[in-house]
This record gives C-alpha cells, structure tokens and sequence, in this order.
C-alpha cells in the first residue's frame, strides 16, 4: 500500500491510501481516504487538486488510464480520467 498525505491548514489533512501496484481492470486503486479535521467547503478546491496531482502521477508511473469519481459538493460529482504523460481531464459532471 502507498500512502499519500495533504495538510490543508485549519488542522484540516487527509491521508490518501493506494494500491502498490496497478490494479485489475475494472478495480480500484483507492483503498481508503482519512481526514483528520473537519473539512469544509474551502477545502473542496485544494482536496481535487492535490487528488488530480496523486491519480495523475499513479497513471504515469503505472503506465495506463485511470478514472477517479469525487463527489463535490452535497448533490455534485465529477469524473476525472488519467491518461500516462497526459493531464486529468474532467469527463463528466453529474449534478442531482
């Protein structure tokens, strides 16, 4: 497991847990993702960021696509694609 970890300041982090290798088609590679703090709408922003940074360097070193769901808001989710030696692209936004 690789482990990956953010401060957002406010006493706000999160801990981002992932597989050490590829993981089968159709898996996932996200296996836990632990905040300390309370995160508030602030930290949105900063937390899809540094996640797009994480996934983004997951599919360069691994070498395939990858696909990452986050929900954004309350009723808000968005689908980033990883392309190896590309940028993440928003794919889709569902807002409900």
């Amino acid at each position: 497991m690789k482990t990956f970890s953010c401060n957002f300041g406010d006493g706000v982090s999160c801990e981002l847990s992932v597989t050490d290798t590829p993981p089968p088609k159709g898996s996932s590679h996200i296996l836990g993702v632990r905040w300390t703090g309370t995160p508030q709408k602030r930290h949105v922003r900063p937390y899809l960021q540094w996640a797009k940074t994480v996934n983004q360097q997951l599919a360069d070193e691994w070498q395939m696509r990858l696909m990452h769901v986050v929900q954004v808001g309350r009723r808000w989710w968005q689908a980033w694609a990883y392309e190896p030696g590309g940028r993440p692209s928003l794919v889709e936004e569902v807002r409900i």
